[in-house]
C-alpha cells in the first residue's frame, strides 16, 4: 500500500503541486475586512443563512452557502474560509479546462496554466467574499461534460451534466444562461437523464430553501428582486442610462484591463509593457497562422461558441457590466487559450524569444501579485467604518444612501450611531441633530450647514482591485 501511494504521488506530483499552490497562495493573500455590500451579505451568510435579512440576497446561493458554513464551522475565520473555497475553485477551473483542451485536441501548454493561475481578476475573486470563482468552476465542469456528450454520447456524461448544472444553479444562478444551447440535444433520447438529474439536484437544495424561508416569503422576495434587478437597480439595459456602445466598451475593458492587466488611464507603466507583450505575441500568432489556418467546423466547437454567445447576450442586456467586472470571468479561460497558444507560437530556439517570454510572464505575474497584496488593504467603505467606530463622540448620526447605511449598520453594532437615509431628511432634521451636539457624518455636503465648520475626508482604494466605490468622501460636522 505504501509503495502504491508513493507511486501515485510521483505520477501525480504536478497536479498535487498545483493544488497546494492554489490553496496556499490564496491563503497568503486572504483579506480580513468586508470590502463591499455584496461581500457583506455573503460574509453574514457564513454565520447565519437568512435570505429575509439579505444573508445573502436572493436567489440565496444555497449550495455555495452550504459549503461555506461547513468550512467556516471548522475554520472559524471568514477570510480563510473564502480563500480556501477560492483556491480549490481555481484548481478545479484549471484541471477541468485542461481536460476540455484534451477533448478538443487543443495544445495544452504550461503557459495556459501559468496565465490562469496568476490571472489577476480570478485571483482577486478567489479571495473576495463571493461565490463567483466556485460558480466558474462548476460552469467549466458542466462545459466539460457537455463536450464529452457531444463527442462520445455516453449515458454517464448526461447524468454528470445534469448534476453539475443543478449544483451550478445553487451556486451562481446567473451563469445558467451560458448553457441555453444545450437545447441542441433536445431530440437526443439520453437527454432525459440530464433533465431528470438536473431537476432532482435542484429539488435537493430548493426544497430545504423553501422550508427555511417559507414559500410565501420566497415568492415575495423573488417578485421584488426580479422587478428590481431588471427594471430598477440591477444595471440592465432596462434599469441604467448607459448606452449600448458604452456597455460594449465596458465588456472589452473588463475582459482585458481587469481580466489580464492591460493598460488603462491611471495604471502603472508596467501594465503598458504587459499590454505590449500579450498583444504582440497574439498579433504574431495571427500573422503566422493566417496562411496555414483552415476552418474545421466541428459541432462541439459550434456549441461552445454558442454557449459563450448566449452568456455574452445575457450579461450585455441583463447584468451590471458598467460597474461589476466579475460578470465577465467565464471568458477568461477562453481568452487565456489564445494568449497561451500565441506564446507557444514563438520560436523558443531563439534566445531573444526566450528572454521576451520570460520578461513578459514575469511582469504579468508581478502585476497580479502586487494587486493581490493591495487587496489586503481595506476598501474605501471599510475605511469609513473605522472612522465611525473610532469617533470619540457617543452621539453620532450618519447620512447616506440605503446601501451604504446597510453596510455600516451591520459593521458598527456596538456604537451609539443613528443611520438616516439622506433621501429622507430635510433641513429641520439636519439642524436638530446639529443643535443636539451630534457628530454628523455625511457622504454629501449638507447645505443647511454650509455656514458651519466641517471637515472633508477622502477615502481611496485601487479601482482595479475593486471597481465599486473606489473613492468616497465623508463630511464631518460637529
Amino acid at each position: 500500500m505504501r509503495y502504491f501511494l508513493i507511486s501515485y504521488f510521483i505520477r501525480k506530483k504536478t497536479i498535487i503541486a498545483l493544488f497546494f499552490f492554489c490553496i496556499t497562495s490564496r491563503i497568503i493573500t486572504s483579506i480580513y475586512y468586508i470590502e463591499d455590500i455584496d461581500s457583506l451579505r455573503f460574509a453574514l451568510s457564513a454565520i447565519e443563512f437568512n435570505i429575509l435579512d439579505s444573508r445573502p440576497h436572493f436567489p440565496g446561493y444555497a449550495i455555495f452557502c452550504f459549503f461555506l458554513q461547513i468550512i467556516y464551522f471548522f475554520v472559524q475565520n471568514i477570510g480563510l474560509t473564502f480563500s480556501l473555497i477560492g483556491g480549490f475553485s481555481i484548481f478545479l477551473i484549471i484541471v477541468f479546462f485542461k481536460k476540455i483542451l484534451q477533448e478538443l485536441k487543443i495544445v495544452d501548454t504550461f503557459y495556459f496554466t501559468i496565465l490562469l493561475v496568476f490571472n489577476p481578476l480570478l485571483w482577486l475573486m478567489s479571495n473576495r467574499y463571493m461565490p463567483d470563482t466556485m460558480g466558474l468552476a462548476f460552469l467549466v465542469i458542466s462545459l466539460y461534460f457537455l463536450i464529452k456528450i457531444l463527442r462520445h454520447h455516453e449515458k454517464r456524461d448526461y447524468i454528470f451534466l445534469g448534476i453539475s448544472l443543478a449544483l451550478l444553479a445553487g451556486i451562481r444562478l446567473s451563469f445558467m444562461p451560458f448553457f441555453l444551447p444545450v437545447i441542441y440535444l433536445i431530440y437526443n433520447k439520453k437527454l432525459i437523464y440530464t433533465v431528470g438529474f438536473f431537476f432532482l439536484g435542484v429539488l435537493f437544495w430548493l426544497l430545504p430553501l423553501v422550508y427555511i424561508t417559507g414559500y410565501d416569503n420566497l415568492l415575495n422576495i423573488f417578485l421584488n428582486d426580479f422587478n428590481g434587478h431588471f427594471f430598477k437597480w440591477g444595471g440592465t439595459v432596462l434599469s441604467s442610462n448607459s448606452s449600448y456602445i458604452d456597455r460594449l466598451i465596458k465588456f472589452f475593458e473588463f475582459t482585458f484591463v481587469d481580466g489580464f492587466s492591460f493598460w488603462s488611464v491611471d495604471r502603472n507603466f508596467l501594465t503598458i509593457l504587459n499590454s505590449i507583450f500579450l498583444s504582440l505575441v497574439t498579433i504574431i500568432f495571427i500573422f503566422n497562422k493566417r496562411k496555414s489556418f483552415s476552418l474545421i467546423i466541428r459541432k462541439e466547437c459550434i456549441i461552445i461558441l454558442l454557449c459563450y454567445l448566449s452568456y455574452f447576450l445575457w450579461i450585455y442586456f441583463f447584468q451590471n457590466i458598467n460597474y461589476k467586472s466579475r460578470h465577465i470571468i467565464p471568458f477568461i479561460p477562453l481568452v487565456t487559450i489564445v494568449f497561451s497558444l500565441s506564446i507557444l507560437n514563438l520560436n523558443l530556439k531563439k534566445m531573444i524569444n526566450k528572454i521576451f517570454i520570460f520578461v513578459g510572464i514575469f511582469i504579468y505575474m508581478y502585476i497580479t501579485i502586487h494587486l493581490t497584496f493591495q487587496h489586503k488593504n481595506p476598501s474605501s467603505i471599510s475605511q469609513i467604518s473605522s472612522l465611525i467606530v473610532n469617533s470619540e463622540n457617543d452621539k453620532i448620526v450618519v447620512f447616506s444612501d440605503g446601501l451604504k447605511l446597510f453596510y455600516w449598520s451591520k459593521l458598527v453594532p456596538d456604537k451609539k450611531v443613528e443611520f438616516v437615509n439622506s433621501q429622507k431628511i430635510n433641513t429641520n432634521t439636519i439642524t436638530e441633530y446639529y443643535n443636539s451636539d451630534y457628530t454628523i457624518l455625511s457622504t454629501t455636503r449638507l447645505y443647511p450647514l454650509e455656514n458651519t465648520n466641517y471637515q472633508k475626508f477622502d477615502f481611496y482604494h485601487n479601482p482595479f482591485v475593486n471597481r465599486l466605490w473606489s473613492h468616497l468622501i465623508i463630511y464631518r460636522y460637529e
